[in-house]
């Protein structure tokens, strides 16, 4: 009798530890499932290292990159490339806010109940951006290769219409890391210091006005 209540007492030991380690893979998945589908190693949708799986358009459809087994495969326009690149990245990934990094588990479709299998819910390997690929082309150009950045919103919605930042290079042939041109692969509008522009002093006066005391008996000097 005391044989079996002891195996029956290490059963239940037994199952709730097998409980716990359930509930704990399962919050686990919750929470990192993203991460684990989109590791390099998941041959489900990397081939050789690069992403093989989804596509990235702007906001009017414009193709800006499109996965295969072949690998990335970018806008046939150069300027687009060249102008958006900042923003989808480049097939090595040297570009850490771009897209195709941040925003990996969106492109390769991962869904918590289907992993990136999609046989349920159906493939949704689609990620569809606020940027305009034309504006982002006319944006790099007017740089004509200076240094410096481009970024233009709507302030009614916050939706981003432009980021560009040079200098810039061509995610469909990136150059070495070790060759680039310092600050290449940053994206400066959000990863970059620089000196706010007169455009800016608007914003900056409203935040003296509200934050600085007796600011009526001060004297500025512009230079």
């Amino acid at each position: 009798m005391k044989k079996m209540e002891g195996r029956a007492v290490l059963c239940l030991i037994l199952a709730a530890a097998l409980m716990i380690g359930l509930v704990v893979f399962i919050a686990r998945l919750a929470v990192d499932g993203d991460q684990w589908a989109s590791f390099y190693a998941n041959q489900h949708v990397y081939y050789e290292g690069k992403l093989a799986v989804g596509s990235v358009y702007d906001r009017n459809g414009v193709v800006l990159l499109q996965n295969d087994g072949e690998g990335p495969h970018y806008n046939d326009d150069s300027g687009i490339r060249r102008g958006t690149a900042h923003v989808v990245g480049d097939e090595n990934m040297n570009v850490s806010t771009a897209v195709n990094y941040v925003f990996k588990s969106q492109i390769i479709g991962y869904n918590f109940i289907t992993g990136t299998n999609g046989f349920l819910l159906g493939d949704n390997r689609e990620l569809d951006l606020t940027i305009d690929a034309e504006i982002s082309k006319t944006a790099y150009n007017a740089l004509n290769g200076r240094d410096g950045f481009v970024g233009v919103y709507n302030w009614r919605t916050g939706e981003i219409i432009c980021m560009v930042s040079n200098p810039g290079f061509d995610p469909a042939d990136p150059p070495a890391s070790s060759e680039a041109e310092s600050g290449t692969f940053i994206n400066k509008v959000i990863s970059g210091a620089a000196t706010p522009g007169s455009t800016f002093k608007l914003v900056t006066t409203k935040a003296a006005l509200e934050n600085i005391p007796d600011i009526d008996n001060w004297t500025f000097t512009c230079t």
